[in-house]
């Protein structure tokens, strides 16, 4: 499915908004702050989950709902939109026979094709069963065996009429640690409530020099990734300790890395001695949906009377009401002593309404932690992309196999 761009983008007009204040750090705050809605212990792909929205974004055409996205999604032009186009990601939007009728003759339809072609998307006709559409397309992309989406989960039977278009973010990012930790030690880890469970850690057999962050109630220290050959990209994980032995509110720990984010920025400072150890994991969760949660900040895509996508799905075209009628997200990371591996998948839906130098520091991760995966600014310590959050909390991310 091909359609021709208009040869004068007018793309950079989508964020022509008086209010629209979104700097690099006040948009990496609210993706932490975002991040800490969702329960621990459970990943959180937040770039899949940007990007998918960001697909979104393109069909939205009511001013009001719109700025409250892009607010949300934290991007003021198009050139940050653009930091989500990543060869680990395939961005697709299904569309039905009636949404692609209503694109072509709709107002802003070209700027939705101009903005999924921007973010190298691909246009794909949308079947009957999305479920089973989505499995196949995940079990191509992540080279996987078994259905992630059962039946009805995302349409639920009987309103498969009622889907015209779904926009979808897939990614696998495999990394390998700029410098692996040395061997697996076998020890402890103090969950939350205090209970103490076998883990196998990755420690070093010498002091490892890593760039630090300190801020109010906490400290993260950064663990480099080797750069990617094709894209240059450095990614790096943050491993986020709060500063008492004895506080495990990772909630409280994050909204302060937030608000330090917003205020000083995520640029990590020269690195120091540290001795360094964290236990190997392997964090996963099946697809559900995020609606309840996105929900929170911007409702506005969720309600058919706001008809926020009458600019390019409009009614008298599409026979209805066109509005987001759910998401669905789900993540896996695993890290050990030599790299990490994490994947993530995010699916949404858009449906009709038809009715109307010093001493070497201590920084051991057997207590509660979060781990950040991140894209890092060209030639810097300085993060770009949050991509996955994970809090740490019990011991159901622990993965005692890596040794064995």
């Amino acid at each position: 499915m091909k359609r021709a761009l208009s040869t004068t983008s007018e793309l950079d007009t989508i964020f022509d908004f008086e209010g629209l204040d979104c700097s690099s750090d006040g948009r990496l705050a609210q993706t932490l702050h975002f991040a800490n809605r969702f329960q621990a212990d459970e990943p959180v792909g937040m770039a899949s989950i940007t990007s998918c929205l960001a697909l979104v974004a393109a069909l939205v055409t009511n001013p009001q709902v719109k700025l409250k996205l892009l607010s949300f999604l934290g991007f003021q032009n198009l050139e940050q939109l653009l930091l989500l186009k990543d060869p680990k990601r395939a961005l697709s939007v299904l569309l039905a026979p009636a949404a692609i009728d209503a694109l072509q003759v709709s107002r802003d339809g070209y700027l939705s094709y101009e903005l999924w072609d921007a973010l190298n998307a691909r246009l794909v006709k949308l079947q009957p069963k999305l479920e089973d559409q989505l499995n196949e397309m995940l079990k191509e992309m992540l080279d996987i065996k078994d259905d992630l989406f059962a039946p009805n989960q995302v349409v639920p039977e009987g309103r498969e009429t009622e889907v015209v278009a779904a926009v979808v973010s897939v990614e696998s990012i495999s990394v390998k640690w700029d410098e692996s930790l040395r061997e697996y030690e076998q020890g402890y880890f103090t969950t939350s409530n205090g209970a103490q469970v076998k883990a196998t850690f990755c420690v070093d057999l010498a002091t490892r020099e890593m760039p630090s962050v300190c801020f109010p109630g906490g400290k993260a220290v950064l663990l480099l990734c080797e750069p990617n050959e094709e894209t240059k990209k450095q990614r790096a994980m943050l491993f986020v300790l709060p500063n008492s032995h004895d506080d495990s509110n990772l909630d409280k720990c994050l909204e302060a890395l937030a608000g330090h984010v917003k205020e000083h920025g995520f640029a990590f400072g020269a690195a120091s001695e540290h001795n360094f150890s964290f236990p190997a994991f392997n964090a996963s969760k099946r697809p559900a949906s995020i609606k309840s949660v996105v929900e929170e900040f911007v409702p506005e895509i969720f309600k058919q009377e706001y008809a926020c996508m009458e600019g390019t799905l409009p009614g008298v075209v599409i026979g209805g009401t066109a509005f987001v009628g759910d998401v669905q997200h789900g993540a896996s990371i695993k890290a050990d002593r030599e790299g990490a591996k994490a994947e993530a998948v995010t699916a949404a839906t858009v449906e009709v309404y038809r009715s109307l130098s010093a001493a070497p520091e201590q920084f051991h991760c057997n207590r509660p932690f979060v781990s950040i995966l991140v894209t890092l600014k060209h030639g810097t310590k300085e993060v770009e992309t949050i991509e996955f959050v994970t809090k740490h909390e019990t011991a159901a991310t622990l993965d005692l196999s890596v040794a064995s």
